[in-house]
């Protein structure tokens, strides 16, 4: 083996190791919980792919995409749930959570694709959870709700319990919705967010089955839609001990405190996701 070959081979070893120590450095503040199909991490622009598995490690500005028919659920520092449908591509671009100090600070980007948002923390009025698309941010305290990125024209937000205050990305246009359960806002390019609409049962349901939140498609015999088109869902599809199969969708109470000890394990996924 010549020099000029050894000096390849020992700078792609540096490489490597730099983005290992890069990578481990930071303190994770999330976790994968569940996953189905190929899911991909990079913690920069330049940096390199790295396939994430169940109980991998989430860190901030981690660029996160999962693949065709793949789909996967993050827990965080602050109790928050991800869940990343198919073809789909998040930013953790801040998360910081002092329960010590009832502080968080979360902002997330979802730059294509279907992402529902189960935010179901409480903390001070000076704390903050935002999230971005390429046209519009959700101010969001302690709530769920779907993020549908369409493309980079058109954004659509479907809430499912709580207030979610709705803005255009760009702030010279101004304007501001209230998205709560039971209604959608689209958000164009250049436009001020559209009026709230009802979101109709099979709207929601084909978003819930996309982003593998209900069990095969079943809405869990006599578990009942809630109320579809005002302000509460309730218990969509939860079904009885003898014949639903279906997920609530809310899975934990909204408020509160905040923690003040460890963490609480990640909960468990819903059916059908775990692997």
């Amino acid at each position: 083996m010549n020099k000029n070959i050894l000096r390849i081979v020992f700078a792609g070893v540096l490489l490597i190791a730099g983005a290992s120590v890069s990578l481990y450095a930071q303190e994770a503040v999330g976790k994968v919980i569940s996953l189905d199909g190929t899911v991909e991490a990079k913690l920069d622009e330049n940096g390199s792919w790295r396939t994430l598995n169940k109980k991998s490690d989430i860190y901030e500005k981690d660029t996160i995409k999962t693949g065709e028919n793949s789909k996967v659920v993050l827990f965080f520092v602050d109790e928050t749930t991800v869940s990343v449908g198919a073809e789909t591509t998040i930013k953790i671009e801040k998360l910081l959570c002092s329960p010590a100090q009832n502080h968080r600070e979360g902002k997330l980007s979802v730059i294509m694709g279907k992402v529902r948002f189960n935010v179901g923390k409480l903390f001070s009025k000076d704390s903050s959870f935002e999230v971005r698309t390429p046209t519009a941010v959700a101010g969001v305290k302690g709530t769920s709700f779907i993020v549908y990125v369409t493309s980079e024209q058109l954004t659509q937000l479907m809430g499912l319990s709580g207030v979610v205050t709705v803005t255009s990305i760009s702030p010279e246009i101004g304007g501001e919705m209230l998205l709560t359960s039971g209604f959608m806002i689209s958000v164009e390019d250049g436009a001020p967010p559209g009026d709230p609409m009802p979101i109709s049962f099979d709207e929601l349901l084909d978003f819930l089955q996309n982003l593998g939140l209900l069990n095969n498609g079943d809405n869990g015999g006599n578990g009942g839609t809630g109320n579809v088109g005002g302000n509460n869902f309730g218990n969509f599809g939860g079904g009885n001990q003898q014949g639903g199969g279906g997920q609530n969708i809310i899975t934990q109470p909204l408020g509160g405190n905040p923690p003040t000890g460890p963490l609480p394990e990640p909960p468990e996924p819903p059916n059908g996701l775990e692997h």
